[in-house]
């Protein structure tokens, strides 16, 4: 999702080595679901919903990744 520029404002006091730690920990906490994912995969039919909660855990860390990451671009633009 796109931040508007007041969204990203609303961040301004958060220091950008804390936003940095965040997108960090997250980027972990998806390679950790991806891996619980891969034995999950090799019955479908059986994990169908354990599946679908960690994709779906795995989708949110990335968009807030995304949105972390869209904050330290302004902040190079604007700084």
């Amino acid at each position: 999702m796109k931040l508007t520029e007041e969204q990203i404002k609303q961040n301004n006091n958060i220091p950008t080595s804390e936003i940095e730690d965040d997108i960090y920990e997250t980027q972990y906490e998806i390679d950790q679901y991806e891996s619980e994912l891969k034995p999950l995969r090799n019955n479908p039919v059986e994990n169908k919903l354990s599946i679908y909660m960690k994709e779906g855990n795995i989708l949110k860390r990335k968009d807030f990744i995304d949105e972390l990451n869209q904050i330290l671009e302004y902040r190079k633009i604007k700084l």
